[in-house]
């Protein structure tokens, strides 16, 4: 592992200290970002484990935890008297800890993906009781609604339905200039809402035909579906995501700290 691979990790495990994040899974995150990039190379040997902990400034048990955590990722090996490697086959995995309301788009670039959208439409529908409840607002009020393929690498990786509340016909106008690339980041910068919290419920489900044929899967073909309610500082709803993911194409993963004993 060289210098600059170092360097980067430790200047995210010292970003991560100020946070409330476990620090095991803090150091497997920084290695992760490594592999998925391409500067911790397929078939890559780790520095062996005391060399390592001690170039992060970390204790061997952190070390320890952070790479079980990747073996069982299926991002690194280990092989018994031989050492720790990067797996010649890396899934693709988007990773992140979904409670820190982190975008789709960063979590695509954190991959070494080039997000993208296409046949982006934007309408102003009447809230389904669905959706109505998720925003806590009446039945029938009118919402922006954008519907989107969300790309990675140019392929289609989700088809997504984004509500959004609006305050009057100004703001729709806003919104329906919206064409793509981060919405978290239009509704922060445009409409000039902050998004504090969400909350998600993730569900197995199968494809319809219009999202089949959107993201070139067949009629059935498996997908999981998240439902997110992302809510401003005073605790108001603000965003229903409904996105559909190609899980043949990425994988979801949560990490989560060990019990305490």
């Amino acid at each position: 592992m060289d210098a600059q691979a170092i360097s980067d990790i430790t200047g995210h495990i010292f970003q991560c200290r100020g946070q409330r994040t476990d620090l095991a899974a803090a150091v497997a995150d920084a290695l992760r970002q490594q592999i998925v990039s391409g500067a911790l190379a397929r078939g890559e040997r780790l520095s062996n484990e005391i060399d390592l902990a001690q170039a992060l400034a970390i204790s061997r048990a952190t070390l320890r935890e952070a790479t079980r955590m990747l073996i069982q990722n299926g991002l690194l090996v280990s092989r018994r008297g031989v050492g720790t490697f990067v797996a010649k086959r890396v899934p693709r995995l988007v990773h992140g800890q979904l409670d820190m309301g982190m975008s789709m788009t960063e979590l695509i670039r954190r991959m070494g993906g080039e997000p993208g959208s296409k046949h982006c439409a934007v309408t102003k529908v009447k809230a389904s009781g669905e959706v109505a409840e998720a925003l806590d607002i009446a039945e029938g009020s009118p919402v922006a609604l954008i519907e989107r393929v969300r790309l990675i690498d140019r392929q289609p990786l989700a088809w997504a339905n984004e509500y959004v509340t609006i305050a009057g016909e100004a703001e729709f106008e806003s919104i329906h200039r919206f064409d793509g690339g981060s919405l978290f980041r239009f509704v922060t910068q445009t409409l000039r809402r902050q998004i504090a919290c969400n909350k998600l419920v993730l569900t197995a489900v199968s494809a319809s035909t219009k999202i089949a044929n959107n993201l070139h899967l067949k009629r059935d073909h498996p997908l999981l579906l998240i439902r997110e309610t992302h809510y401003d500082r005073d605790g108001l709803p603000v965003l229903y995501l409904l996105n559909y993911y190609n899980t043949e194409l990425v994988d979801f993963a949560v990490m989560r700290p060990g019990p305490k004993s």
